[in-house]
């Protein structure tokens, strides 16, 4: 048995991180992504509800979910994995667009505002006319209209260079409609 584990993280954030990354005292577990890409990750019932409302009423409501594992097939393993070391640790790691969408999905989905602000905030900054399409069609979804705006001025005023990205051809109907109701389009870029 490991003794005196506390006294090697001085902050609760490192014995949080510790905790999450043994699993060690964990009374829940999930099952996250689809086959073949499922991962178990163990949990603490009350490290997740003292930090999100959602898994407040999930352990601990009045529907509370007895599953073991409590299966979560609409995330991305990674991007579970992202949100709980930012519950355990309050660390947010966002190294790409990709992972930005979908650490944005997992947060809004268990209600972690700061962890959305943290991806509209990547994304924002990362916005380029290879992804501003996407990043368009996904601050629609998300319901992030600064996000909305920002991507459709970048595609305005670089309209050629999105024209002539591969990514174009993966755009919505609707997304490509919203283009051509822009007032202006600029073609000379």
């Amino acid at each position: 048995m490991e003794f005196d584990w506390q006294d090697e993280f001085h902050e609760i954030k490192e014995r949080g991180a510790h905790l999450l990354q043994t699993g060690k005292w964990s009374d829940c577990r999930f099952l996250v992504g689809t086959p073949p890409n499922q991962h178990i990750i163990a949990g603490h019932k009350l490290i997740l509800a003292m930090t999100s409302p959602v898994f407040e009423c999930m352990f601990f409501g009045q529907m509370a979910d007895k599953s073991d594992p409590i299966i979560i097939p609409d995330v991305q393993p990674d991007a579970f994995q992202s949100m709980m070391e930012y519950i355990y640790s309050g660390r947010i790691n966002i190294t790409s667009f990709d992972k930005a969408c979908e650490l944005c999905y997992v947060a809004k989905k268990y209600m972690l505002p700061h962890v959305v602000e943290q991806c509209t905030q990547f994304l924002w900054s990362d916005l380029s006319p290879r992804n501003a399409c996407r990043a368009y069609e996904f601050a629609k979804l998300f319901e992030e209209p600064r996000l909305v705006q920002r991507s459709m001025e970048l595609i305005s005023s670089l309209t050629r260079e999105v024209l002539n990205d591969s990514s174009f051809l993966d755009i919505e109907m609707t997304t490509l409609m919203d283009i051509l109701d822009q007032d202006k389009l600029n073609l000379d870029s």
